[in-house]
């Protein structure tokens, strides 16, 4: 409704509806992007482009190059693109077997790529090299893998493993909430959001403005299951 009343608004004031629609939409997909923090995963994705470009081109001329493949696998792998990941980072978990960040994305582009087992031994070894690792960034998404083969349970151990090393993640309590409610938890999942909420308030603005999608998806969710 109060998109309604701006829309007219701004067709008396303009005299143009046509104007007046585009503006109400503009305004609507600026908040969006906004509050759900999407508005500035834009720039990292023009940044995340122009660097796999380069760095195409680097292994172009120099396929030998270790800290290219390692880099161009790692943006691969965040924008979802397992199966080109996994060519560039298989050499590169050859020749050094023991650099975590390698195994852990390769790890996740073959878990990814429904090769279950072989994926989970190589994210079990890039924990083993570093379990601090990314602040337990791999656990989430081996986490969200878990949830998406639909073994809530598994997920569940992987964000309470997660939670240990990093407690302050809205992201991971929101999910662990999600996975808890999936196994009729109810009561695990309300106190999992209620952290997720209280952590968010005390949060400071820089980590507010990159979670503030998953603070209104937990208000949501403990508004849903009371």
């Amino acid at each position: 409704m109060g998109r309604l009343w701006l829309f007219l608004l701004l067709a008396w004031l303009t005299q143009n509806p046509v104007l007046a629609l585009a503006a109400v939409l503009l305004l609507s997909v600026g908040s969006y992007g906004y509050l759900t923090g999407r508005m500035f995963g834009i720039g990292q994705w023009i940044r995340d482009w122009q660097a796999m470009r380069t760095l195409n081109q680097t292994l172009a001329v120099a396929s030998h190059d270790l800290r290219a493949r390692a880099e161009l696998g790692r943006l691969l792998v965040r924008r979802g693109r397992d199966a080109e990941a996994i060519p560039v980072l298989e050499p590169a978990v050859g020749q050094q077997p023991d650099l975590a960040g390698v195994q852990a994305d390769f790890g996740l582009a073959l878990l990814r790529s429904g090769r279950v087992e072989e994926g989970e031994r190589h994210l079990e070894q890039a924990l083993a090299l570093d379990p601090r690792l990314r602040y337990g960034d791999p656990l989430l998404r081996w986490a969200d893998a878990a949830s998406g083969l639909g073994d809530s349970a598994k997920a569940i151990r992987l964000l309470e493993r997660h939670r240990e090393l990093h407690s302050s993640s809205v992201e991971g309590l929101y999910k662990l909430a999600r996975a808890c409610i999936l196994t009729g938890d109810r009561a695990r999942a309300r106190a999992a959001l209620d952290t997720a909420l209280s952590v968010y308030r005390t949060s400071p603005r820089f980590k507010r403005r990159s979670e503030r999608g998953w603070w209104l998806a937990s208000h949501l969710l403990r508004w849903r299951i009371g």
